[in-house]
């Protein structure tokens, strides 16, 4: 824990300072899985993985898949 954190995680907060901040983190997790996942796909097809293949790997749709080779 950086000493940022270890100053203030202690600190008395109101409940929707931290809703709202824990909230901001799980979103921050989910765009980081997200980025990866385009990632990956993007990857895939530059190994020469068909849309098919690259949309079965990491779930996203054929449409984003095919927009991603342009």
């Amino acid at each position: 824990m950086n000493k940022f954190a270890e100053k203030y995680i202690n600190l008395p907060m109101d409940i929707d300072l931290k809703n709202s901040l824990d909230t901001a983190r799980e979103e921050g997790k989910a765009e980081g899985i997200e980025e990866g996942i385009k990632r990956v796909a993007l990857n895939a097809l530059k190994m020469g993985k068909t849309v098919q293949e690259t949309t079965e790997l990491t779930g996203l749709g054929v449409g984003e898949v095919e927009g991603m080779k342009e």
